[in-house]
């Protein structure tokens, strides 16, 4: 599966509220001049959906979550009942362009966010929807 197949809009998806946009703003800002990855997710017993910012090694070009960091994600995400809605990450110098590490990005949920920073420093989103993939 490769991410040049997930359809680019930058329309979110119906589950996505105002709230998940802002912290992913906040997100996308705090990790200046950094890229950030995370994960858009619900525990069963949750009302609402969270986002969760991923330690990372991360330059203003990449961003790689730590593998542990990926792992107790996971279990916490089985363990309480919960589902990954959509995986996100941010480009702080721009570009819509996916690499292939942003690839697998898509192996987790139909969804992925990707943030661009806009020549006005302000933050573009642009939602990748991808029909084929699905892990936890």
């Amino acid at each position: 599966m490769a991410i040049s197949s997930l359809n680019l809009s930058s329309s979110a998806p119906l589950w996505c509220t105002p709230k998940l946009l802002i912290a992913a703003r906040h997100a996308a800002q705090n990790g200046l001049p950094n890229e950030v990855i995370g994960f858009i997710y619900r525990l069963h017993s949750a009302t609402q959906l969270e986002l969760r910012v991923l330690p990372a090694v991360a330059s203003p070009w990449q961003v790689q979550a730590l593998p542990e960091a990926v792992v107790s994600f996971t279990y916490e995400v089985l363990d309480k009942g919960g589902k990954v809605y959509a995986t996100f990450h941010t480009h702080p110098c721009g570009g819509v362009t996916f690499s292939l590490l942003d690839s697998v990005l898509a192996t987790w949920s139909q969804w992925h966010l990707l943030l661009l920073r806009t020549k006005n420093a302000d933050w573009q989103m642009v939602w990748g929807l991808n029909s084929e993939s699905k892990l936890i």
